[in-house]
């Protein structure tokens, strides 16, 4: 039962940051690093969010992984 609670607080915790880096977006015309990973790897925000918590990944080697670093490193400095 411990197990589960955990990943219902987890999986709560990364709908309500993807809710707001979306927020952050919209208002500021900018990107976070999850919203560049996940647009780049055509993965949902929530799932790069997970991953880098779950594997302690930066958002840099995630994009890495998936051939995207320049692309990643290019949208970064934008």
């Amino acid at each position: 039962m411990k197990h589960l609670k955990s990943k219902v607080i987890l999986f709560t915790a990364i709908s309500v940051l993807s809710m707001s880096s979306t927020l952050t977006v919209s208002a500021a015309g900018r990107h976070t690093p999850a919203d560049i990973v996940a647009g780049l790897t055509g993965r949902a925000v929530a799932s790069v969010i997970e991953e880098r918590f779950e594997t302690g990944k930066t958002f840099g080697t995630i994009a890495a992984e998936a051939g995207k670093l320049d692309e990643f490193k290019s949208e970064m400095l934008n």
